[in-house]
């Protein structure tokens, strides 16, 4: 708003000096322009510089944006329009828009530079986070192998440890089986022994019988 007053003021000036623009009155007239448009830059960058430090982040914006409007649009429109008012076609050396807007573009300079360093400063910090989060994904990666690798090793040792019970089961039942086989044809061959013990009596018996 306070840009567009401006340059209406400055606008209802020329209209009137359009009508009658005399080049008696071309170097009063712009010297007078470009006198107003130089203090309203010093006058812009002193106010920045007096209320920087109160500025919340979105009136410091605000107020930037506003200066770099003022240097890149505002003052080259007005002397465009003094030039075409009054038939410049050379580039008067006072209407030159840098020496116009010299306080400002220093203000922009610095404005620039401390946004690229905020922008470094948040480039490295995004970095080093994003450094960090590799970290920790490495290291979370590392433990879950770890720990996978713990749990694989007591699965297979469990898995080992009931193997050697069962096969030591099965040789403890084979041995029984055996044992028992082994009874079994000891106690066959002793039943075997017996018969044959008594058979023998039961003939020594008939035998005697018959001797009777």
């Amino acid at each position: 708003i306070p840009l567009a007053l401006l340059c209406n003021k400055m606008m209802d000036s020329l209209n009137e000096l359009r009508e009658c623009a005399m080049i008696t009155c071309r170097q009063r007239a712009t010297g007078m322009i470009i006198e107003v448009l130089c203090c309203c830059a010093e006058q812009t960058a002193a106010t920045f510089a007096e209320i920087e430090s109160s500025l919340s982040k979105t009136d410091r914006k605000h107020m930037v944006d506003l200066i770099k409007t003022m240097s890149g649009t505002l003052v080259p429109f007005i002397l465009n329009c003094v030039q075409y008012l009054f038939g410049i076609r050379e580039q008067l050396e006072r209407m030159d828009v840098h020496n116009i807007t010299r306080p400002l573009q220093d203000l922009i300079e610095i404005e620039e530079e401390a946004e690229r360093e905020a922008a470094r400063l948040l480039a490295k910090r995004q970095a080093e986070e994003e450094e960090m989060r590799k970290r920790q994904e490495e290291a979370a990666a590392l433990a879950r192998q770890k720990a996978e690798e713990e749990i694989a090793e007591a699965r297979r040792r469990a898995e080992e440890a009931i193997r050697g019970t069962s096969e030591k089961n099965q040789e403890e039942d084979v041995e029984e089986d055996k044992k028992i086989e082994e009874d079994e044809d000891k106690r066959q061959k002793t039943e075997g022994g017996e018969e044959s013990q008594q058979a023998i009596e039961g003939q020594s018996i008939q035998i005697s019988t018959q001797d009777i």
